[in-house]
């Protein structure tokens, strides 16, 4: 990803692994446990701090069925004209079906203010891939039923909220937080308009990433 006039500033993303199995030990209460399950890993790198080019993100990866789903909409900053980047990529039995973020929308439920942070968080979120070359359709949705992260990224870098947490935030107006939410997610295949598949989980997890205040205020 590119910005500027002469695009000299960089974002890159690769997901270098998109669906993988973990296995896992540890021991909790002198009691060694042995499990395992699915994993993720991504990488991003660039040529300037991402609180420069990015506002807020929304970013899901899901596992529904045969359908493996990463999911992310990155609004930027001001500079950049508050532009949308999406990045959708579906795969159906280990191969991509579908990977064009262009063909894709995002609908959020009216955003609710945290109490807190002084954030906008969608209660729900809706991706849908419509292609006109392409006979399929994709919706994504995903349902909050909590959350289980809240960060202040200043407070968590420093180790508190003392003086040199209050000193960062004048000097730099950085207002940056972070938040996880679990819930359910569910997908929808249509083709030529008619619903032909349906799946759903009762263990997704999701991000938002704000690295300023909401557009407007």
């Amino acid at each position: 990803m590119t910005f500027g006039i002469e695009k000299e500033k960089l974002f890159n993303w690769v997901v270098a692994i998109p669906q993988g199995k973990v296995d896992l030990t540890y021991t909790h209460d002198n009691e060694t446990v042995v499990t395992s399950g699915s994993c993720y890993h991504d990488h991003n790198w660039g040529n300037i701090s991402m609180a420069k080019l990015f506002n807020n993100w929304y970013w899901s990866r899901a596992e529904i069925g045969p359908y493996n789903i990463i999911a992310s909409e990155m609004i930027s900053e001001k500079e950049f004209n508050n532009d949308n980047i999406v990045v959708f990529n579906i795969s159906k039995d280990g191969k991509t079906i579908a990977d064009n973020g262009a063909r894709v929308k995002l609908y959020r439920t009216y955003g609710k203010m945290h109490p807190v942070f002084n954030k906008d968080i969608s209660d729900d979120l809706l991706f849908i891939y419509n292609n006109p070359d392409d006979e399929y359709r994709y919706e994504l949705y995903l349902i909050k039923e909590k959350i289980i992260e809240e960060i202040d990224i200043l407070e968590d870098s420093l180790g508190s909220k003392g003086f040199k947490y209050f000193l960062a935030k004048t000097i730099t107006g950085f207002d940056g937080a972070y938040f996880r939410f679990a819930g359910k997610s569910e997908i929808k295949v249509f083709k030529a308009n008619k619903l032909i598949e349906k799946h759903s989980s009762a263990t997704a997890v999701w991000e938002l990433m704000y690295f300023g205040k909401p557009h407007g205020r």
